[in-house]
């Protein structure tokens, strides 16, 4: 039984529109350049996937909103490109970690999903643009996830192949677009690591970062759900997938859920 704690990492700094709006405003984004500097410092990432409060208050699914068919993400994202060209140094590349477009649950037509391909394009054209601009290599890493709108090497690469469609012999996909690997998710659906990474290398896809964290991995028995309990909270979701005998993988909302499934779920090996 494998679960995603957190949805994005509880000890990763608070990353919003807030905090952005107030970089980018007056002397802050100057005071911060020279505070870098001054601790020889530099900064080549954003964690992009909070939007806003991420923590002392109820997360949950939310976490993901606004999603890609907001231009409200649209817009926060390509304000943090911004942000990172002038933070970035010479000669190293810089990346914007990002929601995998949507919460599964949120999106139920294709008129949804083609609004999400088009507002991740209107941001990699952005990036194409602030790139040149700056002389600095940008790019913008989608973060699969459990239960997200691709949440697996072949959910990822059969988006990107609908974006490829979309916008043919285009190679700004390629060189603005990737995927940002996090160790967690990708270990919650069973996926090893050098499988994964070979699929989406083969499938010409960027690995924009690589997120380490990790997965707690465990038989669902009724002294490991016991002990399970106090990782439970109304905050944050823990994504929790099984691992049944057959091998076919069973998914669960949040650990409550996977906590409270009947014991013929006992024999399954399960991820969080």
């Amino acid at each position: 039984m494998g679960c995603a704690g957190g949805g994005e990492g509880e000890g990763e700094g608070v990353a919003g529109v807030l905090a952005a709006r107030e970089l980018a405003e007056g002397q802050a984004l100057r005071q911060f350049r020279h505070w870098l500097e001054n601790h020889d410092c530099y900064v080549f990432t954003i964690n992009g996937f909070p939007y806003g409060q991420f923590h002392g208050a109820r997360v949950k699914e939310q976490v993901y909103l606004p999603d890609w068919t907001s231009p409200a993400r649209h817009l926060y994202t390509n304000a943090l490109f911004d942000l990172l060209a002038k933070l970035l140094p010479a000669g190293i590349e810089g990346s914007v970690s990002t929601v995998p477009g949507s919460f599964k649950e949120f999106i139920q037509t294709d008129e949804k999903n083609k609004l999400i391909r088009k507002n991740i394009w209107r941001c990699v054209e952005h990036i194409a643009r602030v790139g040149e601009k700056s002389k600095r290599k940008l790019h913008l890493g989608l973060e699969p996830e459990p239960l997200c709108l691709f949440e697996n090497s072949a959910e990822t690469i059969q988006f990107f192949e609908r974006l490829r469609t979309d916008h043919k012999n285009d190679s700004r996909l390629n060189e603005f677009l990737g995927v940002n690997y996090d160790c967690c998710h990708f270990a919650v659906e069973f996926e090893e690591p050098q499988n994964a990474i070979a699929a989406l290398r083969e499938a010409g896809i960027k690995i924009s970062k690589i997120h380490l964290s990790s997965a707690l991995k465990t038989k669902a028995m009724k002294e490991e759900r016991k002990a399970l309990e106090k990782f439970s909270d109304d905050v944050y979701l823990h994504q929790v997938v099984a691992h049944g005998a057959n091998g076919k993988l069973k998914f669960f909302r949040d650990l409550p859920d996977a906590l409270a499934c009947s014991r013929t779920c006992e024999s399954a090996e399960s991820a969080f």
